[in-house]
């Protein structure tokens, strides 16, 4: 038996093992100022933002895939013919397990009703049409509409919303009924205060609706806009909730605002898709309350 080859066989083996590591940069170092600096730059140069998307690492993604990919092959090389099957399963579970888990997560709950389609139902079977309406900026113009059975005859108005993109609220939270001005979507919280109860009235509104994916922009930073707190507490202490549909389970709340997963249900907590819409009518007399 040769010993000396034996040895010398086992410490290339060794030696061929650690290199595994390295991989890329020794096998093709192009490869790997490729691969690896552009993740890390790209990573560093997004979190210089304020605001973060998950989206925004789409351009990363393919790459990313491909390094976890390479990763898990030299793993699988690493471990050896001993033990090359229980680590391919535990490369398959780790690459693989989270994507397909989280994928049936969001298709069950994609194929349940919209939150929003659940709370016009409700509109619908109460609230009377033509009735004026505040709808927060969080649906589609046509939300609002009715669609007759027969498709040429055109769709209309089921009721008359309030204009919420347009604002009679000044930077202090006064009422400027004479000053109204356009607002973005984005600075939508920004334009909320306690004062607009008082002018839904003298509008004829009775009904306010709400969701999370707006006031949940309020919550997730009080002190950028502290009118618009005040403008919930308000509408809780001055309205009736009538309505409430969540898309957790159990009931709760979406918590802490997070835009990513407000439309992609990632949480496994989601059991509907959609916002958290509140609907509350208000207790003027002419509301009926």
């Amino acid at each position: 038996m040769n010993i000396d080859g034996h040895r010398h066989g086992r410490a290339r083996d060794c030696d061929d093992r650690q290199s595994r590591l390295w991989a890329i940069w020794k096998r093709d170092r192009r490869a790997w100022w490729l691969l690896i600096p552009p993740v890390l730059i790209f990573l560093i140069f997004m979190n210089t933002y304020a605001r973060h998307f998950g989206r925004w690492l789409l351009p990363i993604f393919p790459i990313i895939c491909l390094l976890a990919a390479f990763g898990g092959h030299e793993l699988i090389r690493y471990a050896g013919r001993r033990w090359e099957l229980g680590a391919s399963a535990l490369v398959v579970v780790a690459l693989c397990g989270q994507g397909l888990v989280y994928s049936l997560h969001s298709d069950v709950v994609l194929s349940r009703p919209y939150t929003a389609a659940l709370a016009r139902d409700w509109m619908v079977a109460h609230i009377p049409s033509g009735a004026r309406v505040v709808v927060e900026p969080m649906v589609p113009a046509n939300w609002m509409q009715s669609f007759p059975r027969d498709p040429a005859r055109p769709a209309k108005a089921r009721w008359r919303k309030y204009s919420s993109l347009r604002s009679v609220i000044t930077a202090s939270g006064a009422l400027d009924s004479a000053g109204s001005y356009a607002v973005k979507i984005e600075d939508y919280e920004r334009t909320l205060a306690p004062a607009l109860i008082t002018w839904y009235e003298h509008e004829g509104v009775c009904w306010v609706v709400s969701g999370s994916t707006q006031a949940g922009r309020a919550y997730a930073d009080p002190g950028a806009a502290p009118n618009a707190i005040a403008y919930y507490a308000a509408l809780e202490h001055s309205a009736r909730l009538l309505y409430r549909v969540t898309p957790m389970t159990g009931g709760r709340a979406p918590g802490r605002l997070s835009f990513d997963w407000s439309f992609d249900y990632y949480p496994l907590d989601y059991r509907l898709p959609g916002p958290e819409l509140r609907i509350y009518r208000l207790s003027w007399r002419g509301c009926g309350g």
